[in-house]
């Protein structure tokens, strides 16, 4: 009789195990959905990032055809505004596209990392 009571409580020692493991899985699972999701947000964001450099190259060329129509003490104060406009646009998208690269990295990082994750305990609980 007591060795049914041992398989019996061995058993459900098993189970419990069993359903840690799945609540392990279920965090790596959601941890990795996460992950994709803030991969797919910074892409949209780097894409944003392309259609502004679009259109300050526009407005650039813009500025450039305004100052061959004037002179040439106009033509000075203009490059001047030019440059500071493009100084002040480029450190801020420079920034951007800093902090998006990095959080691509990071993202791409913890999907790797999640991969092996899932790969380990698909290995293990197989």
């Amino acid at each position: 009789m007591s060795q049914y009571r041992e398989k019996f409580l061995e058993a459900e020692e098993k189970a419990t195990q069993l359903v840690d493991q799945l609540e392990e899985l279920k965090k790596s699972s959601d941890k990795y959905r996460s992950a994709s999701e803030s991969l797919e947000e910074t892409s949209d964001q780097v894409g944003s990032l392309i259609t502004e450099l679009s259109s300050v190259v526009k407005e650039e060329s813009k500025l450039i055809q305004k100052l061959k129509e004037i002179d040439t003490e106009k033509i000075i104060s203009e490059i001047d505004n030019v440059k500071s406009v493009l100084d002040e646009t480029v450190k801020r998208q420079s920034a951007q596209f800093t902090k998006w690269f990095t959080l691509m990295f990071i993202a791409i990082i913890l999907t790797l990392g999640l991969d092996i994750l899932i790969i380990v305990l698909l290995i293990i609980f197989r």
